[in-house]
């Protein structure tokens, strides 16, 4: 049940009308966005994610600045921060699809596989099946 061969499910998003994009395909995961937990605010930067990116960090000023002020106890301070993280790292994938829409990219597809390489080979299959060339 708990096996490491569970299939894994991604997004498939293209950007229509550029002749040789920058990166032609990109596969975006679905579920809990580890690098968005473990890295947060730095994570949100490097997806030019400014509105989640601004977000955090006001929410992070604040809690700060209430813990500064002597408002919160230490113990309220690491679950406020924890619970941004898991927050983070739940919707730290969505952010980015909608990122990716935002800078005109479409979803060309959902595909599944045991790893990212399994799922791109069967985007790929998928595509040649459908068009033949």
């Amino acid at each position: 049940m708990f096996g490491r061969n569970r299939l894994k499910i991604y997004t498939v998003h293209i950007k229509p009308g550029e002749e040789k994009p920058a990166q032609p395909l990109l596969f975006v995961r679905e579920g809990f966005c580890w690098g968005g937990f473990l890295l947060g605010f730095l994570w949100t930067l490097y997806h030019r994610l400014w509105l989640p990116t601004l977000l955090n960090f006001l929410f992070w000023a604040a809690v700060m600045g209430i813990y500064g002020a002597g408002y919160l106890s230490d113990i309220s301070n690491i679950v406020l921060q924890l619970a941004q993280m898991v927050f983070i790292g739940l919707e730290g994938n969505n952010w980015l699809r909608t990122g990716l829409a935002r800078r005109g990219y479409i979803t060309a597809g959902v595909v599944s596989g045991e790893s990212l390489e399994v799922a791109q080979r069967r985007y790929f299959e998928q595509q040649l099946a459908a068009n033949p060339v």
